[in-house]
């Protein structure tokens, strides 16, 4: 009876710990590097014509 308590307590509080949709979707604009800087927009812009360059 203990055990079965302990894991329903662990699958409601990893339920509840998870970040919603909003927070998710404001966050995936840091997972591009351009977003952090001028300077780093543009060397993922010149990365990218580099190599769409090299591209046989």
């Amino acid at each position: 009876m203990i055990f079965s308590a302990i894991l329903v307590m662990f699958f409601w509080l990893n339920f509840k710990l998870k970040y919603s949709d909003e927070i998710i979707q404001g966050l995936e604009k840091y997972t591009k590097i351009s977003s952090y800087s001028d300077s780093l927009s543009i060397m993922d812009k010149n990365k990218h014509l580099g190599s769409a360059s090299h591209d046989g």
